[in-house]
């Protein structure tokens, strides 16, 4: 009679283990695919690369080669980068 009291006490502390394991890979799971999903970002790196504004790269071009004086590049450089008003 005590054998068998012993065998379904064993029985129940596996299953508990079993439980407790499976639970434990859940969690890593989860961790693992949020963590993935939201890559960390190096101290001082832009949160986003910067847009490529066409308009000011063709000014910069323009100024490069002699075609704008600097008066006129740096308030068409201004005026670029300003939001329009609405």
């Amino acid at each position: 009679m005590l054998s068998n009291h012993h065998h379904s006490l064993l029985r129940v502390v596996i299953a508990m283990l079993v439980i407790a394991a499976l639970a434990a890979l859940v969690a890593y799971l989860v961790v693992r695919f949020v963590n993935r999903r939201t890559p960390p970002t190096a101290v001082g790196a832009p949160s986003s690369p910067p847009v490529h504004d066409v308009a000011l790269e063709q000014l910069r071009l323009r100024y490069a080669r002699g075609e704008v004086s600097r008066t006129d590049y740096l308030q068409a450089a201004t005026d670029l980068a300003t939001a329009p008003s609405p």
